[in-house]
């Protein structure tokens, strides 16, 4: 399977050229695929102890979003510099019962790593997944679109990040706009009404992370199959987590969702090392992956 990545214009091209060749004569990777936008490279060359921490580069701020009726009351975490803006858009979304503070801290820790990170609540925590995807879909217009830090996103490279019935919702946000970049479910949930038609479908780069006793999230390895090869997925297992691990704030998550969202997101290919292929690592028990069109 090819496990290199290729931007898709010549400037993302030149500003990977030299990783390209060194990962090549290492034979790591073989020929290159196109997969992910592309970006100018921002911020330092990333090395594995810069992905696998929860501060970033960048100092961060945050802008708080009242409760319109469109979505719950949001937070947006953002970079204070323009320096390298504008910067990839994230919309956070959490699972049953829960409220946007789950999931404060990957907004905290993408924000210091060059992204402009949304937490949403939605209207009601106990919202199905059918329910909770209009509500990420407004959420998403009106961060790029209404709010006060809208210069500093990018609209044309933004994604989605749910917990549980926020990862059903992330999901079936994937089928309603293929327009975006990257998504990364956790844990999801309450997959039965998707079928393999609408999985086949599936354009956008997708990392699915679960605890290895989650048995909530049984429906995860039928997620990932039903998405085409063609289309770049992961399937990761945190070694002994169960449905909240992933709501604990850890080195070792940022070390696989950072570079994800790097790499499809930013378009930024210095950090496929830390993608495709995946490093043996104790704290997974498993993974499958395709990182390769």
């Amino acid at each position: 399977m090819k496990t290199w990545l290729e931007p898709r214009t010549r400037r993302a091209a030149r500003a990977t050229t030299a990783a390209v060749a060194a990962l090549a004569t290492a034979g790591l990777f073989s020929t290159a695929v196109a997969t992910a936008p592309a970006t100018a490279a921002a911020g330092p060359d990333p090395t594995l102890d810069n992905v696998k921490t929860l501060t970033g580069p960048y100092q961060t701020s945050t802008a708080t979003v009242r409760n319109t009726g469109q979505f719950g009351a949001a937070t947006i975490y953002y970079p204070t510099s323009t320096t390298d803006g504008p910067y990839p858009g994230v919309i956070l979304a959490p699972g049953l019962t829960s409220s946007q503070s789950v999931l404060s801290w990957y907004g905290k820790t993408l924000a210091s790593q060059g992204f402009v990170a949304m937490t949403v609540n939605f209207t009601s925590t106990m919202l199905y997944p059918a329910q909770r995807q209009p509500q990420i879909d407004r959420a998403l217009t009106y961060l790029t679109q209404s709010s006060t830090v809208k210069s500093r996103v990018d609209a044309n490279s933004v994604g989605v990040l749910g917990h549980s019935f926020g990862g059903g919702g992330s999901l079936l946000e994937e089928f309603s706009k293929p327009s975006l970049k990257a998504a990364i479910l956790l844990d999801p949930v309450n997959m039965p009404a998707v079928s393999s038609a609408q999985l086949g479908k599936v354009t956008t780069p997708t990392m699915i992370l679960t605890g290895q006793n989650d048995t909530l999230s049984s429906e995860s390895p039928t997620v990932y199959n039903g998405i085409p090869a063609s289309t770049p997925k992961q399937l990761l297992y945190i070694a002994g987590g169960n449905h909240g691990t992933v709501l604990t704030a850890s080195t070792n998550i940022a070390r696989y969702v950072v570079p994800w969202l790097k790499v499809y997101l930013s378009g930024d290919s210095r950090y496929a090392q830390f993608v495709c292929p995946v490093s043996a690592d104790s704290f997974l028990s498993s993974h499958q992956e395709n990182c390769a069109q």
